[in-house]
């Protein structure tokens, strides 16, 4: 028998990961992750990164990275075999801002946080 999720499901672990995890990869890096799907053993993700994160990590130590990061994290997703990874180039997703900072500054990382820049598919990387 394979190891599926509901849409319900997939929806309350994405919340549970976001609050507890990928908060911080898009305060610190603008960068993130969702579940997108769990049907057939298969675990289906997807990665939104940006121009700085690509100059720290390639496309394969990013995929791997966040693969990990979720089934680490969220234990139902160890039964899963085999996995897809959508990796987009895209608009950072968050940003941190201090005591320093300027409401310019602010309303700057708001302006470019809330411009819907169409994503680009990257790669695509998968253990089938």
């Amino acid at each position: 028998m394979s190891f599926n999720l509901s849409k319900q499901e997939v929806s309350e672990i994405n919340s549970e990961h976001l609050h507890s995890v990928d908060k911080l990869y898009r305060m610190f890096a603008g960068v993130g992750s969702q579940l997108l799907t769990v049907k057939n053993d298969t675990l289906v993700l997807e990665i939104n990164i940006n121009d700085q994160w690509l100059t720290k990590k390639t496309l394969e130590q990013t995929s791997i990275q966040f693969l990990n990061n979720w089934k680490e994290h969220i234990k139902e997703l160890q039964k899963c075999k085999y996995y897809i990874v959508y990796i987009y180039k895209s608009n950072p997703l968050g940003f941190t801002i201090d005591t320093k900072t300027t409401k310019e500054e602010i309303e700057l990382k708001l302006k470019n946080l809330n411009s819907r820049e169409s994503k680009i598919l990257l790669d695509v990387f998968s253990n089938y």
